[in-house]
Formats: C-alpha cells, structure tokens, sequence
C-alpha cells in the first residue's frame, strides 16, 4: 500500500565535488543509494533543530521555574502519600 509518507518529490541541487565524492563514498559504504543517504541526513538534521529548539526553551523557561511561585507551589507536596 502506498501511502503519503511515501510519497516523495524530485529536487535538483548543485554540490562541490568533495560533496559529491564524499556523498558518493558513504552511500557505497551503507549500501544505499545517495538520495536515500541524503533523506537519512535530512532527517537527522531535522532532528539535531528539534533537540536544539527543545534545549532552548527548558533554558528559557528555567529562570521563570526558578522565579515564579505559582510554578513551584505543589512542591514541598512531592512525595508525600494521599491515601
């Protein structure tokens, strides 16, 4: 079954030849092709933002946990038994 995850459209860029070579050298050693290895570093890219953006905002928000009470007031309840 085919489905839209699958689906997948042609794209034209220019790279370098120590790119290409490079490209070239790794998808032979994977036994994949380049367009597969090229999807498989998009996707890593896309990852590594999202672990960035994610590390970013815990940074941001730590001051404001730190700061605001309203944040921390269920707290000193951790731990404790309630039944």
């Amino acid at each position: 079954m085919y489905t839209k995850t699958d689906q997948k459209s042609r794209m034209q860029v220019l790279i370098n030849e120590e790119q290409r070579e490079y490209l070239t050298t790794v998808s032979s050693a994977e036994g994949i092709s380049i367009s597969a290895l090229l999807r498989e570093i998009i996707t890593q890219y896309q990852l590594r933002q999202k672990d960035l953006r994610l590390e970013q905002a815990v940074k941001d928000l730590v001051s404001e946990y730190k700061t605001n009470e309203e944040l921390t007031a269920l707290t000193s309840l951790d731990g404790e038994d309630f039944l």
